[in-house]
């Protein structure tokens, strides 16, 4: 390879997750970092940088006039999550809080994965394959979630080029940073446990991923627990049948097993796909199982389906990974974190908001009408909006009130069948929509009460 492509390669790996980031530069937060972990940093860069803040919600979260959802009735919680992310967005906050302060901490992240997936895919033999990384539909909307699983997804590779160069000191320094980041970085002694097995040494350094989780755990007094584990091996089994789908056949990737040789060629990555897979089939890959919301955290698997794609496509002459780009905005079975659809989403629940006239009530989900008000999350202020959740009854919305029901958050179905409506307008993004309708009157017949209460 000529030194002008390998560094176009690199340029590119980091360029791509940069100009993807400027594109949806204004996207509205959804989810956990609309909830947690922006209003996290954001009373972090108000206090002073701790260990684990907590406690009742800040200024900008409170915002005069915002509807206020129920989630955020008792104040942020302690999440138990390690704090290295949030200081790091706490810092941009700093120079102001607005939705592109968040974007400007994940430019680092971002162009950090793209170059640590080419190099990890140059050491495997085809540094072109590592740009394969982004075309991964739940990775891309993944850049555009300030979670704990962006900074993530920026170390895990680089911890394995570390272990691939047998760069000891190298590999714990970025092992500890992804653990401090999230707690699944600590699984990197996996890989390491493996690369010291085939050299026939195992350095102190191999052993920093257990040494952060550890210092962590001591520092903050225990770690987060564990919600919704199986607890059958019957229910360990379907989580790793599905994990196992969405990982190697989802969205095109059955096309890559062609290079599925490149996974017994590279024993180091593998062993960290696998050992992603069988940790969240037993913690928290179904967290919202049994709730009318339900989906699992496919975010959670976005480092074992980048290693997946960059480490079987890198033993393929052809960019079959491509094709993934397909589904890059189709919803998937398992919720909003498998591909686009949850950022579209919001992007139709913004239109749906800024076509609401003067003097207009209107009720929203909590999930969408969190963002109103708060210049932060890329909704507008937007007076007149009410929230809606699983907890609300038909008679509290009066005859003349405008109802937006969107496609993910609380459903808005079992509300719908207790009221007459007409359409107003419906705004769709890609496969999802968001629906404007009016109350005309109510229908005590159709009126179900929530079975169960939301996560």
């Amino acid at each position: 390879m000529s030194a002008r492509l390998r560094t176009l390669w690199y340029a590119l790996g980091a360029l791509i997750p940069v100009l993807w980031l400027a594109a949806h530069w204004s996207a509205p937060l959804v989810e956990d970092s609309l909830f947690w972990f922006v209003p996290t940093a954001i009373q972090e860069s108000e206090t002073g940088l701790v260990l684990a803040a907590e406690g009742p919600l800040p200024a900008a979260v409170e915002a005069p006039g915002a509807p206020m959802p129920p989630q955020w009735k008792d104040g942020l919680p302690d999440t138990a999550h390690p704090p290295l992310w949030f200081w790091w967005m706490a810092l941009f906050l700093k120079a102001g809080i607005r939705l592109g302060s968040v974007r400007a901490a994940c430019v680092l992240p971002a162009a950090l994965a793209g170059l640590g997936f080419v190099a990890l895919a140059e050491s495997q033999g085809r540094a072109w394959a590592g740009l394969l990384v982004w075309a991964i539909p739940s990775v891309l909307a993944q850049l555009l979630r300030p979670e704990l699983d962006l900074p993530l997804l920026a170390c895990i590779p680089w911890a394995l080029v570390a272990l691939r160069w047998n760069t000891w000191s190298l590999f714990a320094l970025v092992a500890a940073v992804a653990t401090w980041c999230k707690e699944p970085g600590a699984l990197l002694i996996v890989p390491a446990l493996v690369a010291g097995a085939r050299r026939r040494q195992l350095p102190l350094q191999a052993l920093a991923p257990l040494a952060a989780i550890a210092a962590w755990a001591g520092a903050h007094g225990g770690l987060a627990a564990a919600t919704q584990s199986p607890t059958t091996w019957a229910q360990f089994g379907e989580n790793t049948l599905g994990i196992f789908r969405f990982v190697a056949f989802d969205q095109g990737r059955a096309l890559l097993v062609l290079g599925a040789a490149g996974l017994l060629a590279a024993p180091v990555e593998t062993s960290l796909i696998v050992t992603f897979c069988v940790f969240f089939a037993s913690v928290r890959y179904d967290a919202t199982a049994g709730t009318e919301d339900a989906f699992t955290h496919l975010r959670y698997l976005s480092p074992a389906v980048a290693l997946y794609v960059v480490t079987t496509a890198s033993r393929l002459d052809h960019p079959l990974a491509v094709l993934q780009l397909y589904w890059l905005h189709r919803m998937h079975v398992h919720g909003p974190e498998g591909s686009m659809a949850g950022v579209d989403s919001a992007y139709a629940d913004r239109a749906a908001f800024e076509s609401i006239g003067p003097g207009e009530t209107a009720w929203a989900g909590s999930y969408a009408a969190a963002g109103v008000g708060r210049s932060w999350t890329g909704q507008p202020a937007l007076p007149g909006v009410k929230v809606y959740d699983f907890g609300t009854i038909p008679a509290q919305i009066a005859t003349g009130d405008l109802f937006i029901a969107s496609t993910y958050g609380e459903p808005s179905r079992r509300l719908e069948h207790a009221l007459n409506v007409q359409g107003v307008t419906t705004w769709a993004v890609g496969e999802v929509q968001s629906r404007v309708v009016r109350v005309v009157g109510q229908n005590p017949e159709g009126w179900v009460p929530a079975a169960l209460p939301p996560r």
